[in-house]
């Protein structure tokens, strides 16, 4: 599961990276060497998840966020009743369970207004969730 966490964590860095250099949020000649704290970062992860120490590497991707901020990209979680986390920037998936909250499996990533990479929600299972 944690190891599932790190992956999609990195895919969604990959991916971030790609859509942003898509809107020019790089030089059209940059490339990832010339992302000192993307490549610090991943060097680091890759470290320490060969110490197989989870709370470690759980503790070290908390700095994705500012990672991402550093390229002008804002990490959003869902919050049902927060006008800046618009429901046009999540995917809903319906309850696999009989829970009574939101849960944000997957933040939006957001430069300015535009989505790079939609958000996944599960919605509460009782039937007033939807807005």
């Amino acid at each position: 599961m944690l190891l599932d966490n790190i992956a999609d964590a990195l895919n969604t860095i990959d991916r971030a990276v790609a859509q942003a250099e898509a809107v020019k949020t790089l030089d059209s000649n940059s490339e990832i060497e010339e992302m000192p704290e993307l490549l610090n970062f991943l060097q680091t992860l890759i470290g320490v998840s060969s110490l197989e120490n989870p709370d470690m590497t759980l503790e070290l991707t908390k700095l994705l966020p500012q990672i991402l901020m550093e390229q002008g990209i804002r990490v959003q979680s869902y919050r049902a009743n927060d006008e800046r986390s618009s429901r046009k920037y999540f995917d809903f998936e319906p309850p696999i369970d009989d829970t009574k909250n939101y849960v944000t499996l997957a933040p939006a990533l957001l430069k300015g207004e535009q989505v790079l990479r939609r958000g996944r929600v599960i919605e509460p299972a009782y039937s007033g969730a939807r807005e």
